[in-house]
């Protein structure tokens, strides 16, 4: 960086649907969730059992 004057890595510029996104949460709009648990269920997905059998 120093011998360059800019990052090593490329900076990327969020785009209008990230900015709108990161805008509602910061108004406290969104959602939370306990655990990814309840965010799966929240999205209707399924999550792979970690230990077949349970």
């Amino acid at each position: 960086m120093a011998d360059e004057k800019r990052p090593s890595i490329p900076v990327k510029v969020p785009n209008a649907t990230t900015v709108k996104a990161m805008k509602e949460l910061e108004a406290g709009k969104g959602k939370s969730f306990a655990d990814v648990d309840e965010l799966f269920e929240d999205i209707g997905a399924l999550r792979a059992d970690p230990e077949p059998g349970n």
